[in-house]
């Protein structure tokens, strides 16, 4: 995907979701191997990976 890579959501948007789900995402070629990545370095995760 060439270009500014934004995803547009609109779940984000209803009152009740309003800033409890993330604003942005990064993008990433391994989901996987990036979601590990996060965990050993102790992030907080709040949610595992959706597909």
């Amino acid at each position: 995907m060439n270009g500014t890579g934004i995803v547009l959501d609109s779940k984000i948007y209803s009152e009740e979701t309003r800033l409890k789900t993330p604003l942005f995402h990064f993008n990433t070629i391994n989901i996987e191997q990036a979601y590990e990545y996060m965990k050993n370095k102790n992030v907080k995760l709040t949610t595992a990976i959706g597909h």
